[in-house]
């Protein structure tokens, strides 16, 4: 038969004790669940909705001091800075001069991002740039950009050969001493930048892209 506590006769230890020896397994699960809760209403509390996501490739990650400020963006476009925001993923690096796994996995990786249309504008080294180019990273910039736009970064553009057709498209602008990765310190030498192919929000990337171009 079950001992039945006498609290009147026992001590404060004790009945500490007591209530943790035959109901902790009880009160574990319980703080777990509160936890959980706790941990949900926060998500949802603290949750922006990504309006437009870049990856940077091989960017100077150790020189990275602060998140990017967003908020002119955010306010000139009229999205919500409290329930929205632009997401900067800066975790892809790859060695191109290394057969290693880490690479193969973290090129599959990207490449399945972007072919699930998770990314809107990409941008990176050149050596990188190319070989994602090549391997449908970056969409035809004529599809974005005018005319006009195309004239004016006529000098900087970057084609890309299409794996299939081989034929040569406009597929990033190489940018030097770019106030935006300049001033955040992503690349210390020219980089380019481009339209993620697949990218399916189509005015948020480009908004983006503009903007971080100067000409937004």
């Amino acid at each position: 038969m079950e001992k039945k506590a006498d609290f009147k006769t026992m001590k404060k230890s004790e009945i500490i004790r007591f209530i943790w020896d035959y109901f902790k397994w009880h009160i574990i699960i319980a703080i777990i669940l509160i936890a959980s809760v706790i941990s949900l209403i926060r998500h949802f509390a603290t949750y922006q909705e990504p309006v437009a996501e870049i990856v940077l490739m091989n960017c100077s990650m150790m020189d990275v001091q602060v998140d990017p400020d967003f908020t002119d963006f955010m306010e000139q476009h009229g999205y919500d800075i409290k329930k929205e925001k632009v997401a900067v993923d800066t975790g892809y690096y790859v060695d191109l001069d290394a057969n290693t796994s880490a690479n193969m996995y973290t090129l599959q990786a990207l490449q399945t991002l972007l072919a699930a249309g998770g990314v809107d504008v990409v941008a990176g080294t050149e050596e990188i740039y190319m070989y994602m180019g090549e391997h449908y990273m970056a969409a035809n910039l004529e599809d974005y950009l005018s005319a006009e736009m195309l004239e004016k970064y006529a000098d900087d553009i970057v084609y890309i050969t299409d794996p299939e057709t081989k034929e040569k498209y406009p597929g990033g602008i190489q940018i030097a001493n770019n106030w935006w990765m300049t001033k955040y310190k992503y690349y210390s030498d020219d980089c380019i930048i481009g339209i993620s192919n697949g990218c399916q929000k189509q005015e948020a990337a480009m908004n983006l892209f503009m903007y971080i171009l100067g000409e937004d």
